[in-house]
């Protein structure tokens, strides 16, 4: 892949991010740009995005504490549903210096490439904003609930 390949990507990953068009675009866009399977897993419960069952397990705790530490895409063995190893790049989605999420990459057949890594490393801080987003809009959700009810207890007393 040449610059020029990776700056398309990089407009494309960017249009689907300001358009907003959701994990399930981003996912297909990935995959189209990669030639890979690519699947996001939400490692937090606070924040609802609608995906699909993980075909992998859930990562061990080591495995979230190497991308937390690291804060890039790494090739990792993941066990699928059928209990076999599988080779994936896994980038994290990082905010506030935690793994909020990840992005997993692989295939069988095929091995990845540099430019890979950067798309992967680009779609994982796009999605780190969506997720920053959510958890701000949270925040603010459980902020003025709290005042509601504490101001419904002030009243009441």
């Amino acid at each position: 892949m040449l610059q020029e390949d990776i700056e398309e990507a990089y407009r494309l990953l960017n249009e689907v991010s300001i358009n907003k068009s959701g994990i399930n675009h981003l996912i297909r866009t990935l995959t189209h740009l990669t030639k890979h399977h690519i699947e996001v897993e939400n490692l937090v419960s606070f924040i609802d995005v609608s995906m699909s069952p993980s075909v992998f397990e859930p990562l061990h705790p080591h495995q979230i504490e190497e991308l937390e530490l690291v804060q890039r895409p790494i090739r990792l063995q993941r066990l699928n549903e059928e209990n076999r190893e599988i080779s994936c790049i896994t980038s994290p989605i990082m905010v506030d210096g935690k793994v909020y999420g990840i992005i997993s990459s692989w295939d069988e057949e095929n091995d990845h490439i540099e430019a890979d890594l950067a798309i992967l490393e680009r779609a994982s801080s796009s999605l780190a904003i969506e997720y920053m987003r959510k958890k701000v809009k949270y925040e603010i959700e459980i902020k003025y609930k709290s005042d509601f009810f504490r101001s419904l207890l002030k009243e009441i007393t």
